[in-house]
């Protein structure tokens, strides 16, 4: 099966039936999606899929203000601003990131590749 992000008229249907589930499931008087909230999550590429689609829609309708259409008081930022996400990271970002990198595979191999091995050594 083909990847959500491959899949784009399937991220304005899916939503759709999702969250008439997690209304069901939850139990919580949740409205229906916005034309903008649609438009968003379209433009966001899902690296995790559907699993991740409906996570996100699961924590908007938790987070949903009833009294509030607008989904940029719902769903959290990389939802609402992909293409800021999308940047190339500059400057001090990607020294910091290169340094959690470097960080992460000396922790697995002092550890010989074991993830939970090297995660409570990276908790700290």
């Amino acid at each position: 099966m083909p990847r959500l992000c491959d899949r784009r008229e399937d991220i304005r249907s899916s939503p759709t039936t999702c969250l008439r589930e997690l209304r069901a499931k939850l139990r919580i008087p949740a409205g229906e999606l916005t034309d903008e909230a649609v438009a968003m999550l379209g433009r966001y590429a899902f690296p995790g899929n559907v699993r991740e689609l409906v996570n996100e829609l699961e924590g908007a309708v938790i987070r949903a203000d009833p009294t509030c259409r607008s989904p940029k008081t719902s769903f959290p930022r990389h939802l609402r601003e992909p293409v800021i996400a999308a940047m190339p990271a500059t400057g001090l970002e990607h020294d910091r990131m290169n340094f959690e990198r470097e960080h992460i595979r000396a922790a697995l191999e002092r550890c010989d590749g074991v993830k939970k091995r090297a995660a409570p050594e990276l908790r700290e």
